[in-house]
């Protein structure tokens, strides 16, 4: 791996911090874990609070808790990724990202009303960084995208999901076994 390259996670974990030194664009732990105060980012009013992790059911409602943090300046949170216009990704592996489904969008939904499955910042519980990767294709700032596959049907669900986007010219799908040799 290149060793000048930029590392983001959506880990929460900090194991790997001190070799990798990862931007952590979802938040992080604070571990140990001594007092679950810990566990909150700020305080919105008496009632609600956000975390020092991201959790979202999809991406719009990421990227709308993001925008939220980034305004209160969560230090938890290195939120470049998402709002810095000039952060250029250059050629880009992305490695472990699940870019699942939401579940609350069903099969049948999405039979009945087809259109909607192009919409991937609700489709995707990653939609917000798959709109971010969109972006910077289009500032010129993503040359290349790398994306390692574990199977075949991790690798049909990424073309699914790439399928109708701008980025799809420009990645390439391969085993994760041809990155990372974890022999």
């Amino acid at each position: 791996m290149d060793r000048g390259a930029k590392i983001f996670t959506t880990n929460f974990d900090t194991i790997l911090d001190s070799t990798l030194f990862p931007d952590h664009i979802h938040g992080r732990f604070q571990l140990p874990l001594l007092d679950l105060n810990n566990t909150i980012a700020f305080h919105v009013n008496d009632k609600e609070f956000e975390w020092k992790y991201l959790f979202g059911t999809n991406g719009l409602e990421k990227l709308s808790r993001l925008d939220r943090i980034r305004k209160n300046q969560a230090n938890e949170y290195d939120i470049n990724f998402f709002y810095d216009d000039t952060l250029d990704l250059g050629d880009l592996l992305i490695f472990g990202l699940s870019f699942g489904r939401t579940e609350f969008i069903s099969d049948e939904f999405l039979r009945q009303y087809p259109q909607h499955k192009d919409n991937k910042l609700v489709w995707s519980v990653d939609g917000h960084i798959l709109l971010k990767l969109s972006i910077k294709k289009d500032l010129n700032k993503l040359k290349r995208i790398t994306v390692s596959c574990f199977d075949e049907s991790q690798e049909y669900h990424y073309r699914e999901l790439f399928g109708n986007t701008n980025l799809e010219e420009r990645i390439e799908y391969l085993p994760y076994h041809q990155i990372f040799n974890f022999d």
